[in-house]
């Protein structure tokens, strides 16, 4: 969602998703708190989907 704001209102050019949450916080759309919680949803959803990949794997191979 957040990407998608960035493009609708053509703040930049954002190559992360932690980068397109920053730049909503740069131009004061969202705050600061909000801003590090995102980044730290955006963090958790990262590791889940690696850690799921290496689970499912594993379960294959049982």
């Amino acid at each position: 969602m957040s990407c998608h704001l960035v493009a609708q209102y053509n703040l930049g050019n954002p190559k992360t998703y932690i980068e397109c949450v920053e730049l909503l916080n740069e131009f004061d759309y969202i705050d600061k708190r909000v801003t590090g919680n995102i980044i730290s949803m955006i963090g958790l959803r990262n590791l889940l989907i690696h850690e799921y990949s290496n689970i499912g794997i594993n379960c294959i191979i049982f």
